[in-house]
């Protein structure tokens, strides 16, 4: 990639950033709700995990 000029211009040309805009605004808002879900629930099950690590290393 060269500098952060014409990054816009490159990208939509390349067809990088393009695709995103064609995609439709609900799919869109999906994709990201999804992986916002996924994130958060990650989070909780490495939370657990850690606690329940800790609590086991803790009890030694």
């Amino acid at each position: 990639m060269n500098g952060m000029g014409n990054k816009g211009k490159c990208l939509t040309r390349k067809g990088r950033r393009a695709r995103r805009k064609w995609i439709s605004k609900g799919l869109e808002r999906q994709l990201c709700t999804n992986w916002n879900l996924q994130k958060t629930i990650l989070n909780k099950h490495l939370e657990a995990t850690f606690s329940s690590a800790s609590m086991a290393t803790s009890v030694r």
